[in-house]
C-alpha cells in the first residue's frame, strides 16, 4: 500500500512541478516579453491585472500542491526505493524548495505587492519609470530562477522515476 501511495505522490510532483515550471517558463519567454513592449503606463497596468488574476483557487493548488507533494515524495519513498533514488527525489525537493517558492515569497511576492498597492494613474511620467525599473528587471530575473529551479526539480523527479524503473 505505501508504495502505491508513494508512486500515485511522485507522479503528481512530477506533473505539478512540470505545470510550474512551464507557467514560468511561459512568463519568462512571452508574457514579460510581451508586455515588456509597452510604455510604462500599459507596462505595469498589464502586470498588475495579471497578478491579480493569477492569484485563482487553481493556481493555490498546484502552486502549494507541488511544494507538499516535491517534498513529501522523498519522505513516503524513504524506505521504498534506493539510497540513489532517494537522494535525487530529496535534492529536487530542495532545489524546488528554494528556487521555487522561497525565490516566489521572498522576491516576486514583495515586487508584485508593492505594484499593488500603487495608484497607477496618480503616479507621474517619472514616478512611473522609477516603479518600472524597480520592478521590471528584478522581477524577470527572479522569474528566470523560478524556471530554472522548477525545470531541474521537474527533471530531477523524472530522472529518479527512471532510475527507480530501469535498475538491475
Amino acid at each position: 500500500m505505501l508504495m502505491k501511495v508513494h508512486l500515485f505522490v511522485w507522479a503528481l510532483a512530477i506533473l505539478s512541478t512540470g505545470l510550474m515550471a512551464g507557467l514560468f517558463f511561459t512568463w519568462s519567454n512571452a508574457v514579460m516579453p510581451g508586455i515588456g513592449k509597452m510604455d510604462n503606463t500599459a507596462f505595469l497596468g498589464a502586470l498588475k491585472s495579471m497578478n491579480k488574476v493569477i492569484l485563482n483557487p487553481l493556481f493555490f493548488l498546484v502552486f502549494f500542491g507541488s511544494v507538499v507533494l516535491t517534498l513529501l515524495t522523498p519522505f513516503l519513498a524513504f524506505k521504498v526505493v534506493s539510497k540513489k533514488v532517494f537522494t535525487v527525489l530529496l535534492v529536487a525537493g530542495v532545489v524546488y524548495l528554494a528556487g521555487m517558492f522561497l525565490v516566489t515569497v521572498f522576491g516576486n511576492i514583495p515586487l508584485n505587492r508593492s505594484l499593488e498597492n500603487s495608484m497607477l494613474d496618480q503616479l507621474t511620467t517619472e514616478q512611473l519609470q522609477d516603479m518600472r525599473e524597480k520592478i521590471e528587471a528584478p522581477w524577470k530575473r527572479l522569474n528566470w530562477i523560478r524556471t530554472v529551479s522548477s525545470l531541474v526539480a521537474f527533471l530531477l523527479l523524472l530522472i529518479s522515476g527512471y532510475l527507480q524503473f530501469n535498475s538491475e
